[in-house]
């Protein structure tokens, strides 16, 4: 197997930005996720407060919301600092 070492001075002109802009649209992608699953959960919870006899399903969509929420706040922290990092690169010729 053969081993590429890539210098600097061999990344054609523009390929970091271009890496950052696509990385800039998956953090906006992750967003768009993000904001399907919250109105997912909201859809949840308001079907299940129409039926007030569902205790164990109230148990098991707070669970769910529960876990919703945690991996929201993953989602969020990553794309925050995928943003950070993209927003103090170099290879930027302009605003994202």
């Amino acid at each position: 197997m053969t081993r590429v070492i890539m210098h600097e001075s061999d990344i054609p002109h523009g390929a970091e930005e271009v890496a950052l802009r696509l990385a800039l649209e998956e953090a906006r992608h992750l967003a768009a996720q993000t904001r399907l699953l919250a109105l997912n959960a909201a859809l949840e919870a308001a079907a299940v407060i129409c039926d007030a006899n569902a205790p164990a399903e109230m148990d098991a969509l707070g669970r769910s919301a529960g876990q919703a929420m945690a991996e929201t706040d993953r989602i969020v922290l990553a794309m925050e600092l995928r943003l950070q990092q993209i927003q103090s690169s170099p290879a930027l010729s302009g605003p994202l």
